[in-house]
């Protein structure tokens, strides 16, 4: 099971009327996604969904190496087969409360953006990176015999709005 909840893993200020900064928090572990920092985003959201004060949302990752690395695999491994089920299906529901917020969401990328944290980023309104941004997606595809773990990295110029 996942370790006790973690306080200031996402932070929130309001740099400007109108616009709600959310800072993904876990520089340490390159702003991995756990269950927490989901929870946090997902309540975040909801009440940004419902705050007329909140115009626009930005997205942001601390730290300079990465916006997120994805699912945090480390607290993934400690699930038996039935949390892990359950984690599923809450983060597929997560991802598409992003992608079908009724805020233009702006997702900042200064570093990296692997797996769900590349999924986050591409499905924002609008997205912002810098020229060292790299965004890859790491997938298995299963054929007759075995598994294959790939990796693809996706080019700046073929994520421009």
């Amino acid at each position: 099971m996942p370790a006790a909840k973690k306080d200031n893993i996402l932070l929130s200020e309001t740099p400007s009327q109108g616009v709600l900064l959310l800072t993904l928090n876990r520089p340490d572990n390159l702003n991995a996604f756990d269950e927490d920092l989901c929870r946090a985003l997902d309540a975040a959201l909801a009440a940004a969904a419902d705050d007329d004060n909140v115009r626009c949302i930005i997205l942001a990752g601390a730290g300079e190496r990465a916006f997120s690395a994805g699912y945090d695999v480390k607290e993934l491994a400690q699930y038996n087969k039935e949390e892990f089920v359950v984690q599923n299906i809450m983060r597929y529901e997560w991802i598409w409360n992003i992608a079908e917020h009724p805020k233009p969401i702006i997702a900042l990328n200064q570093g990296i953006a692997m797996g769900a944290g590349a999924i986050i980023f591409v499905s924002a309104d609008l997205r912002l990176g810098i020229n060292t941004s790299r965004r890859s997606h790491a997938y298995v595809e299963f054929t007759s015999n075995c598994r294959v773990v790939k990796s693809e990295r996706i080019p700046n110029d073929q994520l421009q709005n």
